[in-house]
């Protein structure tokens, strides 16, 4: 531990903003087919959240100056809830609204653990705790980027990093296994006791699509 050291976070990430100028997409520039222009809305516990998102047209995405994010980034929230946050997956371009920042690892072998700090309690709270006070939690990149982290040497960063993303992994696969089989039982149920699936599949004389034990607990006619 005596080799880890008090960093501020504007040394380890650079801070883009978004493209607050006249190029800032106006409702003409809506695509539904477009790119993604990310809002705070839709970041959630489970990352940017695309089934809302607003989209706009190549071109109007072209003429952004700023606010484009790539691979690995952090889309970090500035305004209302400050702190949330999502890291930009695989070949997902888009750029972010003016709520939003994007903190970007000045060293690959940082965008495990500088993410993670920043999404523990300890980073959450730190951040809170720079607001500036006014009704709407608000956060200037200024306060944020003077927020300081115990940095560890080079390995045990990266090792640190690894851990924590193989953990998270392994939290989203669970997560992602649980939906499915939560949409494998509403589709049982309904099938079973809503459409009376197998019982219409008897009276019709259908083959069995069910085990025998299962299937011998169906009537062989609706009442």
């Amino acid at each position: 531990m005596s080799e880890w050291r008090q960093i501020a976070l504007s040394e380890l990430v650079t801070f883009e903003n978004g493209d607050r100028s006249s190029n800032y997409p106006k409702t003409a520039d809506n695509d539904p087919s477009g790119i993604p222009f990310v809002s705070a809305s839709d970041i959630s516990e489970n990352g940017i959240d695309l089934d809302g998102v607003r989209r706009i047209s190549s071109d109007a995405f072209g003429r952004l100056r700023s606010g484009k994010f790539m691979e690995g980034d952090v889309i970090y929230c500035l305004r209302g809830t400050i702190g949330k946050m999502a890291r930009v997956p695989p070949g997902l371009p888009g750029a972010i609204a003016s709520s939003l920042v994007i903190l970007r690892a000045k060293s690959e072998f940082l965008n495990d653990f500088v993410y993670y700090f920043l999404k523990s309690a300890k980073g959450q709270s730190e951040a809170i705790a720079l607001n500036n006070g006014s009704a709407q939690p608000n956060l200037s990149v200024r306060l944020l980027s003077r927020l300081t982290l115990r940095l560890p040497p080079k390995s045990e960063t990266v090792r640190i990093g690894a851990l924590l993303k193989a953990l998270d992994d392994k939290i989203e696969l669970n997560r992602r296994m649980n939906e499915t089989l939560e949409a494998m039982a509403r589709a049982i149920f309904k099938d079973w006791f809503v459409d009376f699936g197998p019982t219409r599949a008897k009276a019709e004389g259908r083959a069995p699509y069910l085990v025998p034990e299962l299937w011998d607990l169906f009537p062989d006619a609706l009442d």
